[in-house]
């Protein structure tokens, strides 16, 4: 089955038009990706803030978060994650354009890792490493073994 390399979009579908000539919906995902515009509009809409506000809001954000990694090397966000400061080691690469091994330097650049809560927001599904080991509580229901008549006579 071939696509048309123009699909036409209607209510959130798309409509492909197969090689056979029949017509074909499949849902259409939306890959709009979240910049810093779309981050002061939607402070500005949820807090009720002037534009200018939220944008000086969101521009102190990501000026703190850039401080305190170059002063701390690591920034912990709670229930969001932690960015930290990591050095990739010098390696030998391919030019793309050439096929030939390129040797690239050591440098220094940031990392990113969800906390649980995230995590878990993206995969409702997937247990956490924490949830995973924890051992059940003990039940109730359980019965200890009797203390024998020297333990009771010893206090223990």
């Amino acid at each position: 089955m071939r696509l048309r390399l123009d699909p036409l979009t209607a209510g959130g579908k798309v409509i492909m038009l197969l090689r056979s000539g029949t017509m074909t919906t499949c849902a259409r995902r939306e890959s709009t990706t979240v910049n810093k515009a779309h981050l002061v509009a939607r402070l500005a809409s949820r807090l009720q803030l002037p534009r200018a506000q939220a944008s000086e809001a969101v521009e102190t954000m990501f000026e703190s978060v850039a401080a305190g990694i170059a002063e701390d090397g690591k920034v912990v966000i709670a229930n969001f994650g932690s960015f930290r400061i990591t050095v990739r080691k010098a390696r030998t690469g391919t030019s793309p354009s050439t096929g030939e091994p390129i040797s690239i330097p050591e440098c220094i650049t940031v990392t990113f890792r969800p906390a649980p809560k995230l995590r878990n927001k993206l995969n409702p599904k997937v247990v956490s490493r924490k949830a995973a080991t924890k051992r059940p509580p003990a039940s109730s229901s359980r019965k200890r073994a009797p203390k024998s008549e020297d333990a009771v006579l010893k206090g223990a």
